[in-house]
């Protein structure tokens, strides 16, 4: 059985610069709704995941990813878990949540984890797969509302995979 870490960075949300508000609080634009409203379906086509095998899916609490992932929590029954170690700025304690996701036990059934996140986590995770000795290809890219699905096998890291954001 396989299970997947789904590593998301948030769908589009505007400039930040334009934002005239808290930043914690730009929503997504009408692009980034889109990517959020097909992600559920790219991850099926692509990776062969139907949905109701994610179990948990945790989010940095800015609005922007919430949203990001909102439609893929409705579509299978399961709430969106704000949690700060996926916060802009919050590297090394991301990356510790990452860790005590590949080696949560999954021995009973086939289950993934989403984890949505920012521009400035998804390249310091990534490192932290590359240095598990997944293959990124030679240039990992990470655009906004784009997924790697890490695989995860016995408790490590098996391989990654890269899932182009719905447009």
């Amino acid at each position: 059985m396989r299970s997947w870490i789904l590593l998301i960075r948030h769908g589009s949300a505007g400039s930040r610069r334009k934002w005239e508000g808290p930043d914690h609080l730009r929503p997504l634009d009408k692009k980034g709704r889109r990517q959020a409203d097909g992600l559920g379906r790219a991850l099926e086509q692509t990776l062969g995941l139907p949905a109701d095998q994610i179990d948990l899916i945790l989010s940095s609490p800015f609005v922007r990813c919430v949203e990001t992932v909102d439609p893929l929590a409705r579509s299978i029954g399961r709430q969106v878990g704000p949690d700060v170690r996926l916060a802009e700025g919050h590297q090394e304690i991301a990356a510790e949540l990452f860790w005590s996701q590949v080696r949560r036990d999954r021995s009973d059934h086939a289950s993934s984890t989403v984890l949505c996140t920012h521009g400035d986590v998804v390249p310091a995770l990534l490192d932290e797969v590359a240095a598990s000795g997944a293959d990124l290809g030679p240039v990992p890219k990470w655009p906004k509302g784009s997924v790697w699905a890490v695989e995860i096998r016995e408790g490590s890291v098996a391989q990654a995979r890269y899932v182009t954001p719905v447009v």
